[in-house]
């Protein structure tokens, strides 16, 4: 009688268990953390979500700037990329991965469009300074465009933080400067890059995720060379799903000679670098690797986006680098830079 009953008693427990198993698995229940699943969370965040408040006091970080600016080393062709150096964070190994756009995966097109997510909907109007500030600060960031334009708190690997910008190119990637991912004066690679889409004030309307694979211009690594400070950040989620992301073209010297611009960025002296700013102007000039502009921006907008208009209007032609004494300078996206940046997108699962 004992015996049936415990096993009466084993039956049950067992049952109940399977029970419970079978309700967390349905309520989307997080059996490590008890959070609940991403598919439960509504965007943009409520301004009181835990994930929705910066805990950074970013007043005090320094921009991620780059020192011992010179003159640019005179480039021909199409400053094509001989490699990319992928550096994953987690495992703090290196390796280098020889490209060639006639190789590449990436379509014939120029163009690759832009995401504009359900959570946020296109909006009804969409580092130095020379002369007058004609800058404009941006207080909502929940629509497209200016949801895909993102923040980046940087830990480089001797410990100092520095902060830069970046643009959302696709779910789980983004586009900034060589310089934000690695730096020589700083230690070399990053070792750890929170990245904030649309922070505004100490709002983040669709939260933040961390950076898992850096991949700069092995000339950018090498040499240090200023055409090619640009690189491509691969993320541990998917948050371009929810923040949407920026359409991205490459541009041919015709196209691109006087064209009229705009910037966006994070600039570390306005506003404690907790909002983004706009800028307008126009490419003064250009060689094969860089364009240069007199369109305002300072130290914290390095990685930002620079934007077309006009007849090839809102693409993402390029990113924030570097200032001379006398103009700006932002890295071109162009052919070979295009199809870098679609293969590391189908590589990485984007």
């Amino acid at each position: 009688m004992k015996r049936k009953t415990n096993q009466k008693r084993k039956c049950k427990m067992v049952i109940v268990s399977l029970a419970l198993l079978l309700a967390l698995f349905f309520t989307g229940c997080n059996l490590d953390t008890g959070t609940k699943a991403i598919d439960d969370v509504t965007y943009p965040l409520p301004v009181d979500h835990p994930e929705a408040i910066l805990q950074e006091d970013l007043s005090s970080l320094p921009e991620a700037l780059v020192t011992g600016i010179g003159s640019d080393e005179i480039l021909t062709g199409n400053a094509a990329i001989d490699a990319v150096i992928g550096y994953n964070i987690n495992t703090k190994t290196a390796s280098k991965m020889e490209f060639s756009s006639s190789d590449s995966k990436s379509t014939g097109n120029n163009v690759v469009e832009s995401y504009i997510s359900p959570y946020a909907p296109k909006a009804e109007n969409s580092k130095s300074v020379f002369g007058s500030d004609d800058r404009t600060k941006i207080t909502s960031t929940t629509s497209y465009p200016t949801s895909t334009y993102v923040k980046l708190i940087i830990t480089f690997s001797n410990d100092e933080v520095y902060v830069g910008s970046g643009t959302m190119v696709g779910n789980k990637h983004v586009l900034t400067a060589g310089h934000c991912v690695y730096d020589t004066n700083h230690g070399g690679w990053a070792k750890h890059i929170k990245v904030i889409p649309g922070l505004a004030g100490t709002y983040q309307p669709f939260g933040y995720t961390w950076a898992e694979w850096l991949y700069p211009t092995s000339q950018w690594v090498d040499s240090r060379n200023y055409n090619y400070d640009i690189a491509v950040v691969r993320l541990s989620t998917k948050i371009g799903q929810n923040s949407g992301w920026q359409g991205y073209a490459w541009l041919k010297d015709s196209q691109t000679e006087d064209l009229n611009i705009k910037v966006y960025g994070y600039p570390a002296a306005l506003s404690s670098g907790q909002y983004q700013y706009v800028s307008f102007g126009s490419v003064s000039s250009y060689n094969s690797g860089m364009m240069y502009t007199l369109t305002d921006w300072t130290g914290g907008q390095s990685g930002g986006p620079v934007i077309s208009r006009g007849s090839s209007s809102n693409y993402c032609i390029g990113a924030i680098s570097s200032h001379t004494s006398s103009t700006n300078r932002a890295v071109r996206i162009t052919k070979d830079r295009f199809n870098w940046i679609n293969d590391l997108k189908v590589a990485g699962g984007d």
